[in-house]
C-alpha cells in the first residue's frame, strides 16, 4: 500500500513537473497581465537560455512584456491589449508605462504613443496578424506550434480551448465598460 502511495505521488509531481514545464513557452497562465515580478523573470529567463517563447490567445497589460524576449513569436490569432502603467494603487504610473515602452519594438511604441493608447487604463487592441505585419514581429511557424502540440499531448494538460485559442477575446467587443474597469485593477506595479 505504502509503495502504491509513492508510485500516485511520485506520477503526479511529474505530470505536475510535465505541465509547467509544456507551458513554460507560452504566454499561457499570464494572459490577464499583473504585477511585474510576475513576468520580468520569464523574459529574462527566456532571454538567457534563448528558447522560443509563443504568444498565444489574449495577452493584455503586463503580458506585453513578452515581446521583449528575443526568440519571441506570435500566433496569428494572437491578441494583444495595450494601456498605461499602473501604480499599484489605481494611478497612472509613468516609470510602470516607461517599462511596458521599453519592452516593445521601436516601430510598435512610437505607434502606441502616438495613438495614446498608454495615456489611460482603457484597453486598445492590436491583433497579433497586426503585430506581424505592421511591426515585425516574427509568426510562429509550424516547428512552434508542432512542439506545443507535442507537449500538450504529452501531459494531458490543456484544454482544447487552450491548444485553439478558441473564446480568447470572443466578448471584448461587448464589454468596454467592464474592459476599462478591468484595466485599473491590473497593475504593471513593480510590486
Amino acid at each position: 500500500m505504502k509503495q502504491h502511495r509513492r508510485s500516485i505521488t511520485a506520477t503526479a509531481i511529474a505530470l505536475t513537473l510535465a505541465a509547467s514545464s509544456a507551458l513554460a513557452g507560452t504566454s499561457r497562465g499570464f494572459e490577464n497581465g499583473g504585477y511585474f515580478k510576475r513576468f520580468d523573470p520569464v523574459v529574462a529567463e527566456f532571454n538567457q537560455n534563448g528558447n522560443p517563447f509563443r504568444i498565444v490567445g489574449l495577452c493584455q497589460s503586463a503580458c506585453t512584456l513578452f515581446l521583449s524576449i528575443r526568440n519571441v513569436c506570435i500566433e496569428p490569432r494572437a491578441t494583444f491589449q495595450f494601456h498605461a502603467g499602473n501604480d499599484g494603487n489605481g494611478n497612472i504610473s509613468q516609470s510602470a508605462t516607461e517599462h511596458m515602452l521599453n519592452a516593445y519594438s521601436p516601430k510598435l511604441r512610437r505607434f502606441v504613443i502616438e495613438n495614446g493608447y498608454m495615456r489611460d487604463f482603457t484597453f486598445h487592441t492590436i491583433s497579433g496578424i497586426d503585430m506581424i505585419e505592421k511591426f515585425g514581429y516574427p509568426v510562429c511557424n509550424a516547428e512552434h506550434r508542432l512542439a506545443d502540440a507535442e507537449d500538450e499531448r504529452d501531459t494531458g494538460q490543456a484544454s482544447r480551448s487552450a491548444r485553439t485559442n478558441e473564446g480568447s477575446f470572443r466578448n471584448l467587443a461587448r464589454q468596454p465598460q467592464r474592459t476599462a474597469m478591468r484595466g485599473m485593477e491590473s497593475s504593471f506595479s513593480p510590486r
